[in-house]
């Protein structure tokens, strides 16, 4: 959902999506905001989507995270 020429901050430092947020598989960006970023993710316990938010402070510690198991 972004506009053409619009650039973006990634998820983490590397640019990419995580794969899974605890148990829910990640699918998609969703939106962006102020305040951090939306993802349609697959709950396999209930076999359904979910919208899952992600706050700005989250953000900076998954991309610790994912710099830390390269």
């Amino acid at each position: 959902m972004q506009a053409p020429g619009e650039r973006r901050e990634p998820l983490t430092k590397c640019g990419v999506l995580p794969t899974a947020i605890g148990p829910y598989r990640i699918l998609e960006e969703v939106a962006r905001g102020g305040a951090g970023l939306v993802l349609r993710a697959q709950d396999p316990g209930v076999g359904r989507e979910v919208a899952i938010k992600v706050l700005n402070k989250v953000r900076e510690e998954l991309a610790k995270a994912a710099e830390t198991s390269d």
